[in-house]
């Protein structure tokens, strides 16, 4: 497994870099999120449509929520992208006996209310039409392994505009930890209803 190592420098270097490239990518970024308990750990979970997902929500928790970033990413993404680990980026290999160590890692992590970790259940990129709403094992494994966190999920469009510039909204649930722990039925039916809450904004 590949750890996460954060450098202070290459975090203050990206994100003006990735602030920079956002700005040139979109001509709106529109969130729909709440503020979190400053005393609670974060296990952001997110779907999966674009390569700038992981960016956008690096980005997001900058200005938000200034959580401790980590991201799960596949092993072999991320040896093909080593920089990212100093940006808080750690592996997992889904074939592999080595899951296991991911999530004791995560875990690990999360049991620091200064600490946020991103989640892609999907695990690659998907159409935004898909069907198949992914929810891993050991999605739930880190949503049972401490009470004393924030769960969040969060749902990108990207949207086209008359411009050539994309816009990109984001919505998120918020369980906090006194709310029961969230299963697979619930990331369907968000999912769903930010599907639809879309639809409706197009109509």
């Amino acid at each position: 497994m590949i750890p996460a190592q954060h450098r202070i420098f290459e975090i203050f270097f990206f994100s003006m870099y990735f602030r920079w490239i956002a700005r040139k990518q979109f001509i709106q970024q529109r969130w729909i999120t709440t503020s979190l308990d400053p005393n609670a750990s974060v296990l952001l979970i997110s779907n999966h449509q674009s390569w700038w997902d992981g960016i956008l929500l690096f980005l997001i928790n900058k200005r938000y929520w200034k959580k401790k970033f980590h991201v799960m990413m596949l092993e072999e993404e991320l040896k093909k992208r080593m920089f990212l680990s100093r940006l808080g980026a750690f592996s997992v290999h889904k074939k592999s006996s080595s899951v296991r160590t991911s999530l004791e890692y995560a875990e690990k992590i999360l049991e620091d209310p200064n600490n946020l970790v991103l989640i892609f259940p999907q695990g690659r990129i998907e159409s935004p039409f898909s069907t198949q709403f992914t929810w891993p094992k050991g999605v739930q494994t880190l949503a049972k392994s401490t009470t004393c966190k924030s769960i969040v999920f969060w749902n990108f469009f990207y949207l086209p505009t008359k411009h050539q510039k994309f816009e990109v909204q984001g919505i998120s649930r918020v369980f906090q930890s006194n709310e029961k722990l969230p299963e697979e039925t619930d990331w369907k039916e968000f999912l769903l209803e930010c599907r639809k809450k879309q639809s409706e904004e197009w109509a």
